[in-house]
């Protein structure tokens, strides 16, 4: 339990970060390189395989944060980040 309110708490952290980062420069540009699913990959693999829930949440949380973001707007980009978390580390390790 402890593990998936760390992962929760620097998912929607490092989100807010990189997002802040983003809107500085107009010409800011999409990068490959997102620290929060960075962050969640390693918490899963690192502590335990049901903490995924902790990377729906805190995206969750993350896309509420965010002005005319809607809830299923949000779940939907939850689901997307958590997807990509769990099947990642599938298609790498085969």
């Amino acid at each position: 339990m402890f593990a998936i309110a760390i992962i929760v708490v620097a998912y929607f952290v490092s989100a807010k970060f990189a997002f802040e980062i983003v809107q500085l420069g107009t010409q800011a540009e999409a990068s490959v390189l997102y620290l929060p699913i960075g962050i969640a990959l390693a918490g899963v693999m690192l502590l335990e395989r049901c903490s995924w829930s902790g990377v729906f949440i805190g995206a969750v949380l993350f896309g509420r944060s965010l002005n005319n973001v809607t809830w299923i707007t949000a779940i939907v980009a939850g689901l997307g980040s958590t997807l990509e978390v769990l099947v990642v580390p599938k298609y790498y390790l085969l």
